[in-house]
């Protein structure tokens, strides 16, 4: 099934639920979002409906499932594989609750590792 529209009744029940689970507020969402915070209130107010990709964003914030938060009968959380350790759980969480720019900067020292592990692993094959 396509989730592509949002139930605009749903919508702004379930963001309040998850921002309360997480004690969050229309000030770290809109910043998540990248939007004002009065859109925000908008959403939750039921005065506006975000754009899709406004929920995705939200959805990966939080880690759950978009369509639900879209309205839709589905399941709320997204399972982890199996293969996922807990600590790696715990990274993932520890992300989640990042700026924006604070996760660039993170992105940025995970891609300078792995093109270091690249060129010593390089340098064994030339010497080898």
């Amino acid at each position: 099934m396509t989730y592509n529209k949002i139930k605009k009744e749903n919508f702004p029940k379930r963001l309040k639920q998850l921002m309360a689970e997480r004690n969050e507020t229309i000030y770290t969402i809109a910043e998540i979002v990248d939007l004002h915070p009065s859109t925000i209130s908008k959403y939750i107010n039921q005065k506006m409906t975000p754009k899709i990709t406004t929920v995705k964003i939200i959805s990966q914030f939080f880690g759950i499932n978009p369509a639900w938060l879209m309205g839709y009968d589905v399941e709320k959380n997204l399972n982890f594989k199996k293969s996922v350790s807990k600590e790696e759980k715990k990274l993932i969480e520890e992300y989640r609750k990042l700026t924006n720019e604070q996760k660039f900067y993170i992105k940025g020292q995970i891609d300078a590792f792995l093109i270091n592990d690249k060129q010593k692993k390089a340098k064994k094959g030339d010497t080898g």
